[in-house]
């Protein structure tokens, strides 16, 4: 995952021969997906209100339509999914939730095709 992290900040993939320039649409996707989730994060910085955030997600998933919804939170489920499988990237402070995570592809897997 990390790879493909560097591939869409630096708009190549692959090695050697095989280097290709990334569509500008994907790396677009990348850029709106990486802020939009950086502004979400931010958002659950409330010390004690979780119930807001919660419910502010809730709203933010209804009011979208249905086709992006089940495609959203699939999309989400997945990459918290990857997160879990990251080597490193955890102190004491995010281990739980990185543990959850971990524990999605497993959990999920009949209903989420997840690539082992």
């Amino acid at each position: 995952m990390l790879n493909k992290i560097r591939e869409f900040e630096t708009g190549r993939a692959g090695e050697g021969d095989t280097l290709r320039k990334l569509r500008e649409a994907d790396r677009e996707a990348f850029r709106k997906a990486r802020e939009a989730t950086k502004a979400l994060l931010d958002a659950t910085n409330t010390m004690g209100a979780e119930p807001a955030v919660v419910a502010g997600v809730v709203a933010g998933i209804l009011e979208t339509h249905r086709y992006l919804q089940g495609q959203g939170i699939v999309a989400i489920l997945t990459a918290l999914g990857e997160f879990g499988r990251l080597p490193g990237h955890e102190d004491p402070r995010n281990a739980h939730a990185k543990a959850t995570c971990a524990k999605l592809p497993e959990a999920l897997r009949e209903q989420i095709y997840w690539k082992d």
